[in-house]
């Protein structure tokens, strides 16, 4: 007789509870779903190979290379997100009292910003010297 040529038929497990159909909430099981590393090591992101992500992984193992794993590195996480978004309000905040100081300071004030701004200085340096002319302005209001 000729070999049967039937497939197996697989139950699927439901993807809400009892609970959930009534409304009450909707929920994907994940009961399945791996938790996967997202990242490699620094050795297999720079020779662009598969990590095996232990520590140290094979691929290092193999080329007595240092395994470092750098999470930070990786955009894809929330942590990456929360950074940039801290960043960017930061920067924001600076953006606000920058403008805030040339249009609130006396035309010396404005050519001193204006000098501090070209002569190439960092935000930390022209925050600075804001700071300080704001320091300066504010012991002249007290005095006068």
């Amino acid at each position: 007789m000729a070999a049967s040529h039937f497939r197996t038929i697989r139950s699927h497990a439901p993807i809400m509870t009892a609970s959930e159909v009534d409304g009450s909430q909707i929920d994907v099981s994940r009961r399945d779903s791996k938790k996967r590393l997202s990242i490699a090591c620094k050795e297999c992101q720079r020779r662009r190979t598969k990590c095996s992500v232990g520590n140290p992984c094979l691929e290092c193992t193999k080329r007595g290379s240092a395994c470092i794993f750098d999470e930070s590195s990786d955009k894809r996480r929330k942590s990456h997100f929360r950074r940039m978004e801290e960043e960017l309000r930061h920067y924001q905040g600076f953006l606000d009292e920058f403008l805030k100081n040339i249009r609130n300071s006396s035309e010396a004030d404005l050519q001193h910003i204006i000098h501090v701004v070209r002569s190439g200085s960092s935000i930390d340096e022209i925050q600075n010297a804001m700071t300080n002319l704001n320091t300066e302005n504010y012991q002249l209001e007290r005095t006068t």
